[in-house]
């Protein structure tokens, strides 16, 4: 190591090494739980340390990622969906919650999905939580904090920003809101309607993208 003198009397005392966080070529997570956990059957939540490794995505039958506010780590092996969301007050998740809940549903076909963003706590949560809430809207999330909850009970340190959770709160009111038509234009094929009514969302989604 190169030493450098500054003029000064060297101190006998040892001192403490310094950790570097962006060491070139390593991906840093400062805070969550470094591996993944699975919220429901085939949906999967990690930070960026765990999203980066093929093998721990492989090892857990993942095919196809989410990847919030971070780069496709192995974008020839895996499925990606990048959702450019920043983790800050100004950020505005809601133009991503109904394509990222689609994604995860239509990918559930091909294997299991990781949804993660930088540490697993704010940005990757609120994506899963609108897949729950569109998905499983009757059986597990008929609100944001059922949403939450069901999150919470695998990866307890979940905690989307308020302004996410706004954000979620705006969607579910939508997904609730297209239920309810559906059930009082249709008694029969109501299933098939929703479903094709919860699609405008997706459309409204995309063009509110471009």
């Amino acid at each position: 190591r190169t030493q450098h003198t500054t003029g000064k009397k060297a101190s006998t005392m040892p001192r403490k090494r310094k950790k570097h966080n962006n060491i070139k070529g390593k991906v840093s997570q400062r805070c969550g739980p470094k591996g993944a956990a699975q919220i429901v059957e085939g949906v999967y939540i990690s930070g960026e340390y765990f999203a980066r490794d093929e093998g721990r995505l492989r090892s857990i039958g993942v095919a196809s990622v989410v990847a919030c506010g971070c780069r496709a780590h192995h974008p020839d092996q895996f499925r990606y969906l990048e959702i450019r969301l920043s983790d800050k007050a100004s950020s505005d998740a809601s133009p991503h919650l109904n394509r990222a809940a689609d994604f995860i549903a239509q990918s559930l076909c091909h294997g299991n999905v990781l949804v993660h963003c930088k540490a697993g706590i704010s940005r990757s949560a609120t994506m899963i939580a609108a897949y729950l809430l569109k998905y499983h809207h009757e059986d597990l999330a008929q609100t944001v904090d059922d949403a939450l909850a069901v999150i919470r009970r695998s990866r307890p340190c979940v905690n989307p920003r308020p302004e996410f959770i706004e954000a979620l709160s705006s969607f579910s009111d939508q997904i609730s809101w297209l239920d309810e038509r559906c059930q009082v234009n249709s008694k029969n094929g109501g299933d098939k309607d929703r479903d094709a009514a919860r699609g405008s969302l997706m459309n409204a989604s995309r063009q509110e993208d471009h």
